[in-house]
């Protein structure tokens, strides 16, 4: 399975529960897809729904520490 970086840099601007849903189903096929976790903590970043969006957050910084932003997670408290 391979993501268009284009298309979902476009989807981490805005909120949209299907978007979420699609990108949910592949967190079990790719649990270690350093994009999805962080596209994901964006969506909901943008979206004030902050203790998902941590949880996210810290998902994408365990699969690659130096690329998430810290002041986005703490964003988030």
């Amino acid at each position: 399975i391979r993501f268009d970086r284009k298309k979902m840099s476009v989807c981490t601007y805005r909120f949209d529960s299907k978007i979420i849903d699609f990108l949910l189903v592949y967190t079990e096929q790719l649990p270690n897809h350093f994009d999805l976790f962080h596209s994901l903590a964006q969506i909901y970043l943008n979206s004030y729904q902050y203790a998902p969006a941590l949880e996210y957050f810290e998902k994408a910084n365990k699969i690659n520490p130096d690329s998430v932003s810290f002041k986005d997670m703490a964003y988030c408290y």
